[in-house]
């Protein structure tokens, strides 16, 4: 019982926004695959509330048969105790079973739900949620309603057929001792409301407290380096972090305190009650209105009584916070996911339109302005222009990650959002600035790309494509270990493997943002042949400040404010004296003179 009182101290006080009728008919969704669980489930509840019930009478009876020495009887309910006992064993057994497992299954399908959805949803949804309150929906609430949704309800259920059926028993036996059973309850529901009501406010100073010694550490391990180079901010750190250790430690004291306070308080309530019984029953049996089993029979349901009592009281707090868990999982798998029509499967030859394309991430301040441009089939284009200009936005409508609010984007003649998202993506290959490289081997990272090729065939190809040799310079070759990120490996090391991958999918099109601006100039210049090579019969768009990438371009785009300015070959804009001309000087004269 103590552990579920913390769990539900633990617990915001949230406020819901869904009416609890919405949540009621989803949440019943969400069940259903486990009705004929949850139905077997509840029927082994009232079984074992029979059984509970049925025991302290039979005490009752056992206890009065012993007085009047009735032989026949006592062997009679020996052996129906036996048999109660035991299928109240079996039932528990049973049921203690089915709760974790239907739990647990609950809550890997609703899990795995809200993981697949959420590679599904639109990007801009990420720029706007944090990647913490994201990971918190899948695993913490996830947590926090796998125990309620599975038993919570059959529990409170059972609890309050379970005391109705005591209370009637008892009220049955005798009035008097039910009306001070009756008392004590009252007495019991109130002082455990108040002490919750105290309890969640110090439990709350804990997770305040939590948060601020877990924010610290996530502050200073991001901060490692700065610690290392400036050696006093280190002791200060050390001691900011005691600091806030101390205080999380006076907090969890006080919230200890409060809680130890509680089962003592409540077996003090529960033996006056049983003090009261006895002392009031014992008077009842002496004028012969009850029998010394019934005393038992009260004695035996009193016992039974405050567990139950006390899991209603506080169960209010924990279906609350469920139902905010809830609402905040319904809202994630509410979220809209990225646009999917379109059943066009085409053979992309690489030709790119936009016609007067329009779009910003907020709507109000668009990116790109009525921008109009064409790239032929198998044209390397190179796109360059101040930060900010849209750039990297450009390639991002080209993947289709976000559409344009006005105009449309044409590959080979056809609306991209006729195109099946699918078979549009698989013949892009993209190498961003910041490759994404996940934990496992470089082979594992490689064959993300072609999990279908053999190992042996993606070797070939890449001794084919002349990338063999850099990715063979690796610490273990193929078999090197990546950590997550790839923070184990250079940045020029994770940018070959990056390029390789993209080119073992012999992309239609390929797209290079910044994608050789870390890496040193002789494997540039390495790669840039391979590059040349990899780029016959297919259209490359490169996005580039260094003039050694934009030379593989046949064309570049200079796009300012979302529009383009200029274009044309590198030499034809340096003499027209343009922006592009200015960014030249301003970008590339440093690379000019090394």
């Amino acid at each position: 019982m103590g552990y579920h009182i913390v769990r539900y101290l633990q617990k915001e006080k949230e406020k819901r926004k869904l009416p609890f009728k919405y949540l009621f008919k989803r949440t019943l969704i969400l069940l259903s695959p486990f009705k004929y669980s949850l139905i077997l489930l509840l029927v082994l509840s009232i079984v074992g509330i029979c059984l509970n019930l049925v025991i302290p009478y039979i005490i009752k009876l056992f206890v009065d048969a012993i007085v009047i020495g009735d032989i026949n009887s006592l062997v009679n309910l020996a052996i129906i105790f036996i048999v109660v006992a035991t299928v109240g064993l079996a039932v528990n057994y049973t049921r203690s079973y089915l709760v974790p497992l239907i739990g647990q299954k609950l809550m890997l399908n609703l899990r795995n739900s809200l993981y697949r959805h959420v590679l599904t949803i639109k990007l801009d949804y990420f720029s706007r949620i944090p990647t913490g309150k994201i990971v918190a929906r899948i695993m913490n609430d996830v947590d926090s309603i796998g125990e309620i949704l599975a038993s919570g309800a059959i529990d409170v259920l059972s609890d309050f057929i379970f005391i109705a059926g005591a209370m009637f028993i008892m009220f049955s036996l005798s009035v008097e001792l039910a009306l001070i059973v009756t008392i004590t309850v009252l007495i019991v529901v109130i002082i455990a409301y108040i002490w919750g009501e105290r309890a969640r406010e110090v439990y709350r100073k804990v997770r305040e407290s939590v948060a601020e010694v877990t924010s610290k550490i996530e502050q200073d391990v991001s901060g490692a380096l700065l610690l290392h180079t400036f050696i006093h901010r280190r002791a200060d750190s050390v001691m900011e972090f005691q600091r806030l250790s101390k205080k999380t430690l006076t907090s969890s004291i006080s919230a200890a305190k409060i809680v130890g306070s509680m089962g003592p308080l409540i077996r003090l309530i529960e033996a006056l009650c049983y003090i009261l019984i006895l002392w009031y029953g014992s008077h009842l049996v002496g004028v012969e209105k009850i029998t010394i089993g019934t005393l038992s029979a009260f004695y035996g349901y009193v016992g039974m009584l405050f567990r139950p009592l006390i899991m209603l009281t506080i169960f209010y707090g924990s279906f609350q916070s469920a139902l905010a868990s809830l609402e905040r999982i319904f809202d994630l798998l509410d979220t809209e996911v990225e646009a999917r029509r379109g059943d066009r499967r085409i053979k992309v030859r690489g030709s790119i339109v936009f016609e007067d394309v329009t779009f910003g991430y907020d709507p109000d301040n668009p990116v790109l302005k009525s921008l109009s441009f064409k790239i032929n089939s198998g044209e390397v284009v190179a796109i360059v222009g101040p930060t900010g200009s849209g750039k990297t936005t450009i390639v991002n409508l080209i993947l289709r990650l976000y559409e344009p609010q006005k105009g449309r984007i044409l590959i080979d003649g056809i609306d991209l959002r006729e195109i099946e998202l699918r078979c549009l993506r698989e013949q892009i290959g993209l190498i961003p600035q910041e490759p994404v490289l996940f934990s496992g081997t470089v082979m594992d990272n490689l064959r993300i790309a072609i999990p279908h090729m053999s190992i042996g065939e993606i070797k070939e190809r890449l001794r084919k494509l002349g990338l063999e040799e850099f990715l063979l310079k690796l610490p273990q070759g193929y078999d090197t270990r990546v950590v997550e990120g790839g923070k184990n490996l250079s940045v020029g090391q994770r940018q070959i493997i990056s390029i390789a991958r993209a080119l073992l999918t012999d992309p239609s099109i390929l797209i290079l943002d910044e994608a050789l601006s870390s890496i040193d100039p002789i494997s540039e210049f390495m790669i840039q042949e391979v590059l040349k090579r990899s780029l016959q019969n297919r259209t490359c768009i490169v996005i580039a400040h260094r003039l050694s990438t934009l030379r593989l371009a046949d064309r570049i785009l200079v796009v300012v404010d979302g529009r383009v300015v200029e274009e044309g070959p590198h030499e034809e804009l340096i003499k027209k004296r343009g922006v592009y001309s200015r960014l030249y000087e301003t970008h590339f004269a440093l690379a000019r003179a090394q």
